[in-house]
C-alpha cells in the first residue's frame, strides 16, 4: 500500500469511526460501570479496528463490522471482569441481559 492509499484508508476509517462513536460508546457503557473504563475500551477498540481495517467490506455497514470485532475483542480482554463489577454494583443488573 503506497502512502496515498494509506492516507485515503486512514481518512475513510476516521470518518467511519467518528460517525459510529456514539453508538459504540453507548454499547460499551451498557456493560461497564464507569465512563473512564468505557473511554479506555473505546480507545483500545479503535486501535484494534484500525489494525484490522483492511478486512472491512465497504459494501456492508461499518457499525456492523465494528460490533462483530468488538464482541471478539471483548472476550480476549479482561473486560468481563468489569461486567461482573457492574453486576455487583447495580441492583437488578444482569450481564446476561445484554448482547452485542
Amino acid at each position: 500500500m503506497d502512502s496515498e492509499d494509506n492516507y485515503d484508508a486512514h481518512e475513510q476509517f476516521t470518518r467511519h469511526l467518528l460517525e459510529s462513536e456514539p453508538v459504540m460508546i453507548r454499547s460499551i457503557l451498557v456493560i461497564v460501570p464507569h465512563q473512564d473504563d468505557a473511554r479506555e475500551i473505546m480507545q483500545e477498540t479503535a486501535v484494534a479496528l484500525w489494525r484490522q481495517f483492511d478486512s472491512y467490506d465497504p459494501t456492508r455497514p461499518f457499525i456492523n463490522w465494528v460490533m462483530e470485532r468488538f464482541r471478539s475483542f471483548w472476550h480476549k480482554r479482561d473486560y468481563p471482569r468489569l461486567t461482573k463489577e457492574r453486576s455487583n454494583s447495580v441492583p437488578g443488573y444482569s450481564s446476561s441481559s445484554f448482547a452485542l
